[in-house]
């Protein structure tokens, strides 16, 4: 047997290059896109969730440095998948949706979650989520008091 096909071996570069850009897809941070009538029965139906969850994000704005879209999003995303974010800022703002998770008792996991993906996918619309990007909370701030 000798060398493969050049058509061959195109086809198992073509391969690799797909597997390649699989793995590095599941890894990139990237705000999610839900369903337009998800997102409209959930904006119509819990505003009140969605101003206790963007009052955390633009509380944490306001008093901690460092505080940008990039790490609201690691922070929204480690709520939804109940894990810990990559960034110690998004596991304080994960406390703090911690904290207002356990005041509304009478919302359940999943419209909480739902509430959660609606705000992630307003990020995704108002921000690059690049590091430094404050695109969405720039918007949000000044809805919440």
């Amino acid at each position: 047997m000798g060398k493969p096909s050049e058509a061959k071996r195109q086809k198992l570069l073509a391969r690799k290059k797909r597997k390649q850009q699989r793995k590095t897809r599941s890894t990139v941070v990237g705000p999610r896109t839900m369903s337009s009538s998800l997102w409209k029965k959930t904006t119509r139906d819990h505003p009140d969730v969605l101003q206790n969850i963007e009052f955390v994000l633009v509380n944490a704005y306001r008093e901690l440095r460092g505080i940008d879209d990039l790490v609201v999003l690691q922070a929204l995303q480690a709520a939804q998948r109940r894990v810990s974010p990559p960034d110690p800022l998004a596991d304080e703002i994960l406390d703090e949706l911690g904290a207002i998770r356990a005041l509304r008792s009478d919302v359940s996991d999943s419209v909480w979650r739902d509430c959660l993906a609606a705000v992630e996918d307003s990020v995704g619309n108002h921000s690059t989520c690049r590091p430094g990007a404050t695109g969405y909370l720039d918007f949000v701030k000044r809805y919440v008091v």
